[in-house]
């Protein structure tokens, strides 16, 4: 146990070592993809976005802004719902100059229906393309198991999330590194259902250095790793 604590201690002042001095590692200093376009779902909450893709689609919206992009529902189609605020406006005085203050307040949450791209029918829509100049290493790996790769845009605080029910792996990053941990999970999830956190994190690690070794890039040490996939828990 003292050797595990002077482990995470070590980890954390080389990580405030690094900080201080600029010296973060580009395996590290992983970047969003930006999203390109001005679709209204863009503006969401995070939770929302979160909701829309575990709905399978990238762009949803509202009956009437369908409407307006020149695109109608599917007959049969059905909505999911995502959050919008109820808010009201609260007056008070304000105690030492007794002049009336009026400020917005949210008192509750309504769900809203939203559909999904895939289905309405219409004008086409232009969907960007995501995906990275060139195709990061062992993609052909992910192919070979029949695991759809997709590219988007943040759709909140992960950099990529590996879904075990659909098989699927979605890439906010192009960061090689965010790739070679959704597919660890991937593989670990084809020896053994993924479940629990810990023990995970610690398999993860040791697959991503396999999978960096085994084509001949360079593996982090010292716990930074580590450090990095907790930033990830919770988005097997």
């Amino acid at each position: 146990m003292l050797m595990h604590q002077d482990r995470i201690e070590a980890a954390t002042k080389k990580l405030l070592d690094m900080w201080e001095t600029g010296e973060l590692p580009q395996a590290v200093a992983r970047t969003f993809i930006e999203p390109k376009g001005d679709r209204p779902c863009d503006k969401w909450s995070l939770a929302n976005r979160l909701l829309m893709v575990a709905h399978d689609t990238f762009d949803a919206r509202g009956f009437k802004q369908w409407e307006e992009a020149g695109r109608k529902v599917k007959k049969g189609a059905k909505a999911f719902y995502i959050l919008g605020p109820v808010t009201k406006t609260v007056t008070r005085e304000d105690p030492e100059t007794g002049e009336e203050i009026r400020r917005l307040v949210v008192v509750g949450f309504k769900a809203i229906p939203v559909f999904r791209l895939e289905d309405t029918e219409g004008d086409p829509v232009t969907v960007p393309n995501y995906d990275p100049p060139v195709l990061p290493p062992l993609m052909n790996v992910a192919q070979a198991w029949g695991i759809p790769v997709r590219y988007a845009p943040k759709t909140g605080r992960f950099y990529g999330l590996y879904h075990p029910v659909r098989d699927e792996i979605i890439l906010c990053s192009h960061d090689e590194i965010t790739f070679f941990h959704e597919l660890a999970h991937a593989a670990h999830n084809r020896i053994h259902p993924l479940q629990g956190v810990v023990g995970v994190i610690v398999l993860i690690d040791r697959l991503i250095g396999i999978l960096r070794e085994s084509i001949g890039r360079q593996i982090m040490r010292g716990g930074i790793n580590g450090v990095v996939h907790v930033l990830d828990v919770g988005w097997p």
